[in-house]
Parts: structure tokens; C-alpha cells; sequence
């Protein structure tokens, strides 16, 4: 929800559904980011 109405404050995209995929789009970067940091801290446990 947060990402939707950030890509709206930010944006000048009319289209709710172009919106949409952009906050999805987002969001998911977000996760990877998170588990690509998790995945790189459990390595440095592991060394």
C-alpha cells in the first residue's frame, strides 16, 4: 500500500493499473534486496 501511494506522489502516471505494477515492481526489488543482504550475512556466518 505504501508503495502504491508513493508511485502516485512521485509519478505523473494516470493509469491505475500502470501504477500498480510500478509499486509491484518496487516492492519487489525491495524483497530481493532484503534476501540478497540475509543471504550475504548468513555467508559471512558460515566463512
Amino acid at each position: 500500500e505504501s508503495n502504491k501511494k508513493l508511485v502516485e506522489s512521485l509519478t505523473n502516471i494516470s493509469s491505475k493499473k500502470l501504477r500498480n505494477k510500478v509499486a509491484g515492481y518496487i516492492t519487489q526489488l525491495q524483497n530481493q534486496k532484503k534476501q540478497n543482504k540475509l543471504t550475504t550475512e548468513q555467508k559471512e556466518i558460515n566463512s
